[in-house]
Order: structure tokens, then C-alpha cells, then sequence
């Protein structure tokens, strides 16, 4: 089985730790496994964001990122939860927030036995392994005003489920923040968490039967960047590591549609630098630390910044 040089290394000019290469290796082991069930049932995925960005620019993960990103689209991505409990099996786990105490409005494939503790999201009655993130695209009207309609709709509706369980992962909370989640309380106490949360997939899925040549991540608060379906439809495969992954034909037009320029690397700070890894320990072995006790633990290694 092939797997990374687990050595410290300089890649394009960036130090990548041993450390991380740790949290590397997880991540594609998860997406080899992502992979070999959506070969199985047929279903389409792109690599997507930062993670295409890194297939091309750099045939693997970006040098100074963290995390690997793929991106569905919604009737691909309803079939593979649907399998999800049949096919993967411990350690990993198909997390959503309709099977875990976690609010994504997307799914994360997770490594149990490993740990990705997001400091803002330390929910101890959630997993919290190594992941990488399950985007799931949906097409948006024609009409530019529906489009600007649609957009605040979904984002509303996601804003209200992320503050109800984020609010869970604070140790300390403000007046402002206790009266919103003691109103969204007896809202979701009448309504359902998850009834709301499939409200919210059923109106982000709204247009997917039309024939608009447009789509987008709904849930992203910051996301107005349209990609064509050209670019979710006509794929190919490229070198990502030691693997195959797909990526749109023309991944360099979808790459400068998505980002402007790309092609000239700026070295910043990874995706989820707010973030304590440990890709030998389960996340469990940190539920009995405190939010300040997991940041010191951090502080003393490589697992801050890389």
C-alpha cells in the first residue's frame, strides 16, 4: 500500500512537519475510502476548493493547508448517505448533522481513532476525529433576483441551526447569545432540530430539477461564487500524491472562475489553524480537558501552526 514519506519535508519552498504529515496520511486514507465507495454506487465527486486548488498547483494537499475538501452534487450526495451506515465501518464515520451532535450543513467523513478538535466547536457528545469535508453543490435559478432570494433564505435558515448547536461548545456565554438560544430553544423544542435542518436540505435543493446551467454551495455565509455544471459534469482524473482523484477537464478555468488568480502561491496559515490535532490518539482521550487546556496543550507543539 502506498503511503506519504512520513519525514519532514520543504515543499514548494514551505516546511511541512512530520507531525502534520501524520494528519496528511489520515485524511487521504479517508479519501481513498470516500472514493472507493462512490466507484462502488457510481456516484460523482470533485476534488474542490483549496484541495483542486492543490491538485493542480501543487499535485497534492497545499504545502501550508490542513484538510481536504470534495464537492457533490445533491442527488450524489443523498445516495451516499443513504449507504453510509453499510459501508463505512469503524474508524470511520459518515458524520452529518442528522447522526451527530455537530452542526455542518454539509458532511465530514471522520477517523475516530484520530483527533481534529476545532477550539469554537469542542462538543464532547460529538465525534471528533481527523476529517475531510463533503460539500454538497446545488443549482440556483436563472432569474438573478431568485438567485439573491435564494441565497438569504438558505443562509438564514443555516445561520439559526449553527447558533443552536455551536452555542453548545462555548464555556461561556454572554447575555445576548443566552437570550437567542433560549428563544431558538423553544423554537426547535416546537419544530424539531432536525426537522428544520431537512426544511433547510429540501429548500438549499429547491432548483436541482430545472435546467439552470449554475450552481453553488448554499451554506456558505460568504459564498456568492457560481460554478458552472459544465465543471461538475465533464471530468477527468489527476495526480494527487500517490493517488487518482477526480477534477473537472478544465480545472484551470473553474480554478480562476472560483479564485481570480491562483497560479502565484501566497503562503498563509492553514484552513483550521483555530484546530488541536493528534492523528495517533482518538478524540476521545481529550473530552475530560478544558477549551484553555487543550490551547496550552497545543502551544507546546507542533500542532498550533505548523
Amino acid at each position: 500500500m502506498k503511503r506519504l514519506n512520513p519525514k519532514e519535508e520543504v515543499i514548494d519552498g514551505y516546511k511541512v512537519s512530520s507531525d502534520m504529515k501524520k494528519v496528511w496520511q489520515v485524511e487521504l486514507d479517508l479519501l481513498a475510502e470516500l472514493d472507493r465507495v462512490c466507484k462502488k454506487y457510481d456516484l460523482k465527486y470533485i476534488m474542490f476548493d483549496g484541495s483542486l486548488l492543490g491538485v493542480i498547483r501543487h499535485g497534492g494537499i497545499i504545502p501550508w493547508d490542513d484538510d481536504i475538501d470534495v464537492l457533490m452534487m445533491r442527488d450524489d450526495y443523498d445516495k451516499l448517505l443513504e449507504v453510509a451506515e453499510k459501508e463505512f465501518k469503524k474508524p470511520f464515520f459518515l458524520q452529518n448533522p442528522l447522526n451527530d451532535n455537530l452542526y455542518r450543513g454539509h458532511s465530514q467523513l471522520r477517523n475516530s481513532d484520530t483527533t481534529a478538535i476545532m477550539y469554537d466547536e469542542f462538543n464532547r457528545d460529538a465525534n471528533q476525529g481527523i476529517f475531510i469535508d463533503i460539500f454538497v453543490a446545488d443549482k440556483l435559478p436563472k432569474n438573478k433576483l431568485k438567485r439573491k432570494i435564494q441565497r438569504r433564505r438558505c443562509r438564514i435558515c443555516k445561520s439559526l441551526l449553527r447558533f443552536q448547536r455551536v452555542y453548545d461548545c462555548k464555556e461561556v456565554h454572554n447575555l445576548k447569545s443566552k437570550i437567542i438560544h433560549g428563544i431558538l430553544s423553544v423554537f426547535f423544542g416546537i419544530i424539531g432540530y432536525k426537522n428544520f435542518f431537512k426544511h433547510y436540505e429540501k429548500l438549499c435543493a429547491k432548483y436541482n430539477n430545472t435546467n439552470s446551467d449554475v450552481c453553488n454551495i448554499n451554506e456558505y455565509l460568504y459564498n456568492a461564487r457560481e460554478i458552472r455544471m459544465e465543471h461538475m459534469n465533464n471530468l477527468t482524473t489527476y495526480d494527487f500524491h500517490y493517488m487518482k482523484v477526480p477534477g473537472p477537464k478544465d480545472a484551470e478555468q473553474f480554478l480562476t472562475d472560483y479564485f481570480g488568480d491562483w497560479k502565484t502561491p501566497v503562503i498563509g496559515s492553514d484552513d483550521h489553524g483555530n484546530m488541536f490535532f493528534d492523528a495517533e490518539k482518538p478524540y476521545t482521550e481529550y473530552l475530560d480537558y478544558s477549551i484553555d487546556e487543550l490551547k496550552k496543550l497545543g502551544e507546546k507543539k507542533w500542532l498550533k501552526k505548523n
